[in-house]
């Protein structure tokens, strides 16, 4: 084996190595995962208020407005002429 084919593998097996050091190491165990259950979100629920639905925070404003394409049909379609097809 040349030098260079070792110095090659020698690089993947530190990059594994690191890899499994660095990220594999703060990942739950399979003990730790029954242990917890079938578990959403891990947030303490001292610091959850109330859990809503999203975009419940629409305003007056945003259920008054009317898209200029409802009123105006013309404006839902580019003209024939201008369509990559014709």
């Amino acid at each position: 084996m040349s030098a260079r084919k070792l110095l090659i593998l020698t690089g993947v097996v530190i990059l594994l190595f690191a890899f499994i050091f660095f990220y594999e190491r703060k990942m739950p165990t399979t003990a730790e995962l029954a242990e917890k259950g079938e578990m959403y979100w891990d947030l303490p629920e001292d610091r959850v208020d109330k859990i809503v639905p999203p975009v419940t925070d629409v305003g007056a404003l945003d259920q008054a407005y009317e898209p200029p394409a409802l009123e105006d049909s013309s404006l839902r379609r580019r003209p024939l002429a201008a369509r990559a097809g014709a």
